[in-house]
């Protein structure tokens, strides 16, 4: 199983703008993202520094589905001026465990002369997330 958290850290143009960023496994979670993944992440927008812009499970839907099952495309990431999304996870809410199934980026913001034919674009190769339910929520609710 991951780990996930929050944790103070500060942009890498501005070491005196502090925010708090996405870890998982003890690793800030778009850096392991770009290192895996530097091609798609070296054009456009995604070439930049994201602020987490994460929207819990419960302030999308109502409470008497908690106990249920929920798969959802979620917003995870945006910019530092808070008015765009650019990362969403694909999240599966089960009764233990919460899992990122995919990550896409915003095809409008990869900076192609085209726009995509899809509004996300997929990661290829991401291996799902499984984090703990309980912790997953008490990071994130």
């Amino acid at each position: 199983m991951n780990t996930i958290e929050m944790r103070n850290t500060h942009l890498e143009q501005d070491k005196n703008a502090l925010y708090q960023d996405i870890y998982v496994d003890g690793v800030p979670f778009q850096a392991s993202l770009k290192k895996r993944y530097p091609l798609e992440f070296s054009t456009g927008r995604y070439k930049e520094e994201f602020l987490p812009r994460f929207m819990s499970k419960r302030n999308n839907t109502n409470h008497a589905s908690d106990s249920q099952n929920l798969k959802m495309i979620a917003p995870i990431y945006g910019c530092q001026d808070n008015c765009c999304m650019y990362l969403f996870a694909e999240i599966e809410y089960t009764d233990s465990q919460v899992k990122w199934l995919r990550i896409g980026q915003d095809s409008a913001y990869l900076g192609t002369s085209e726009r995509e034919q899809e509004p996300l674009v997929w990661l290829n190769g991401f291996n799902n997330l499984v984090f703990d339910k309980n912790e997953y929520e008490r990071i994130f609710n």
